[in-house]
């Protein structure tokens, strides 16, 4: 009989497949990013999308370190420029937006507390 139980070197080695493929996808979303603004520009839509898509990748791995620059990456776009010449003031992106990028403001503010590791919030990212 075969037990399912896996060994602490298969999870080892799990967690470093996991964390390569981790690594790949916030390699793809920054290069997503580059070339968004390399062709449609810093305030265009497109690059506005994949500069939230790359902080919410890095505000999700619940690392200190990159929840870190995903909240830095958060709050250093001009959201308020991208929503009014896109959506609908009824439109849920721009809701959605602006509450992660409130998030985002508290997030940094906790940093900024002595012996604090993470701005990493449970009730807020999903």
């Amino acid at each position: 009989m075969h037990l399912l139980v896996t060994t602490v070197d298969e999870c080892k080695e799990l967690y470093a497949q996991l964390q390569g493929l981790e690594l790949e996808e916030i390699a793809s979303i920054k290069e997503s990013l580059c070339i968004q603004a390399k062709v449609m520009g810093v305030k265009h839509v497109n690059t506005a999308t994949a500069h939230y898509n790359l902080g919410l990748t890095l505000a999700t791995t619940y690392k200190p370190a990159r929840t870190r620059e995903a909240v830095a990456i958060l709050i250093s776009w001009d959201i308020d420029i991208v929503l009014t010449r896109v959506f609908a003031d009824n439109d849920q992106i721009p809701r959605q937006w602006s509450q992660d990028l409130e998030w985002a403001q508290t997030a940094l503010a906790r940093f900024e507390k002595p012996g604090v590791l993470s701005a990493y919030s449970r009730s807020h990212i999903s």
